[in-house]
């Protein structure tokens, strides 16, 4: 494509409805925060079931 071709669309793309928002950014920024926040869960999770497990079979361990 040639500059002109480029120009051409950009001016199209520009008026678009939404053009020149920053609303992609903010989308982007929010799923980053939402991917960490799952992984923390996770960790958290993780790192309790294995000490709720091992209450669960102290408690388990008192009857016979």
């Amino acid at each position: 494509m040639t500059a002109a071709c480029y120009a051409k669309l950009r001016s199209l793309l520009r008026q678009l409805p939404g053009a020149g928002q920053e609303d992609g950014q903010a989308l982007g920024e929010l799923s980053m925060v939402l991917a960490l926040v799952a992984l923390v869960a996770v960790m958290a999770v993780t790192a309790l079931g294995a000490s709720i497990s091992g209450w669960y079979q102290d408690f388990a361990d008192l009857f016979p």
